[in-house]
């Protein structure tokens, strides 16, 4: 691929068209009164001056098709560029609006350590019910019947 330093401005293109334009003199008034003879030279050297101007227009057609598709590629090129570039933006916004939303910092710091401190505060209290309430569970088996003297724990010989 070329680069764009390379293509010519269309000013370029027109002056060159101009100039082809200005080559072709050929005034078909003035060969209608002349005899064949005569007007046999005039005509052949218009018929090569056609056919050279035909070979410029070819020619210059090519230069502008090619300056157009190259310019259709760098263009392609800058959109897809552009493109991944606000795809990219955008992944990153996510990214920072989630940073945002997170509590990062301090603040989130201080609120991870509150919730932390909630666990371990239900966490003890439920382990000292769980204990008390083992406790309880045992004398109502073992200790029930010795409170009420039904059974004796006083060592026998």
């Amino acid at each position: 691929m070329t680069s764009p330093a390379t293509y010519k401005t269309p000013k370029f293109y027109t002056q060159k068209l101009d100039d082809i334009r200005s080559s072709f003199k050929v005034v078909l008034s003035e060969l209608a009164n002349l005899n064949s003879t005569s007007t046999q030279p005039i005509i052949d050297t218009a018929n090569a001056n056609a056919a050279l101007i035909q070979d410029h227009l070819f020619k210059l057609e090519n230069e502008v098709s090619v300056a157009y598709n190259g310019a259709t590629d760098i263009s392609n090129t800058y959109t897809e560029d552009i493109k991944s570039g606000m795809t990219l933006e955008s992944d990153l916004n996510k990214k920072i609006q989630a940073l945002e939303n997170s509590n990062s910092g301090a603040a989130g710091m201080r609120k991870n350590m509150t919730d932390t401190y909630k666990l371990q505060y239900a966490s003890n209290f439920f382990l000292f019910f769980g204990l008390l309430l083992g406790i309880y569970l045992l004398f109502i088996v073992f200790a029930k019947d010795i409170v009420n003297g039904s059974v004796s724990i006083a060592p026998t010989m």
